[in-house]
């Protein structure tokens, strides 16, 4: 394979629907921005590793339809779990950052 259409590899998207509220649009993360939500969503206190706010952050990244900036982070975070989890799973499903992605990867391989 050639570099070029090593780089042409975008994420897929994928509509999840919300009862209550409706058909969210979303996309797996670049390595960069999967970067940036991990940085984003640790902090560390002596020496453990605490998660911070994860599913909006990976929310506010992820979702292509509608879309959120900083500003909306702890608006998302206030949102019942129930809108909040099938959201952020399937984020992490495109992203390749589940088990069942990873068990793939290892069938591909």
């Amino acid at each position: 394979m050639d570099k070029a259409t090593f780089f042409k590899v975008k994420p897929k998207t994928e509509v999840v629907e919300i009862p209550d509220l409706g058909p969210v649009t979303v996309r797996g993360l670049s390595g960069a921005e999967w970067d940036r939500y991990e940085t984003d969503c640790t902090s560390s206190d002596g020496g453990e590793t605490k998660y911070v706010a994860n599913r909006a952050r990976l929310i506010q990244i992820g979702c292509v339809d509608p879309q959120f900036d900083d500003s909306d982070l702890m608006q998302i975070a206030s949102l019942p779990a129930k809108v909040l989890i099938p959201i952020a799973g399937a984020i992490m499903r495109l992203s390749g950052a589940t088990k069942e992605a990873g068990a793939d990867a290892e069938k591909n391989s």
